[in-house]
């Protein structure tokens, strides 16, 4: 068991993740540093290899999070973007379509890595003194 703890749990937009433990035999039977389950809303943390991979693992995690969610935005841009094009009589290029959901996605990912510090000050900081261990 660790000297340290990790965080209880991490806001992800409207959804609170539990951060718990992943066992060090599981972890290692699995290849795995770390997991991030959607379905259940947990992320999960191999502590065996210490507190700065412990960290960086946390902080990968909660990319995916941040990326799934700016994936699913994608998916709605690209059907609102469809509908008006159609609504509107107006055809835009496969082109200008792509760039136009480029810019989107990129002001979606900053606005959501935004978000998730500003509600998570207290798991930013942890993880801000495990990988300054490393």
């Amino acid at each position: 068991m660790a000297k340290w703890k990790l965080p209880g749990s991490v806001k992800i937009y409207a959804d609170t993740f539990s951060v718990k433990e992943m066992p060090l035999r599981e972890a290692e039977a699995e290849g795995l540093w770390g997991h991030i389950s959607y379905t259940h809303r947990l992320i999960r943390v191999a502590v065996g290899y210490g507190r700065h991979i412990a960290a960086r693992t946390l902080h990968h995690e909660i990319g995916h999070a941040v990326e799934a969610e700016t994936n699913t935005s994608v998916q709605v841009i690209k059907e609102v973007l469809a509908w008006q094009q159609q609504d509107s009589g107006i055809r835009v290029s496969e082109q200008e379509l792509v760039e136009v959901v480029r810019e989107m996605i990129g002001r979606g990912t900053f606005e959501a890595i935004d978000t998730v510090w500003r509600d998570n000050p207290g798991v930013f900081a942890w993880i801000g003194r495990g990988i300054g261990r490393g």
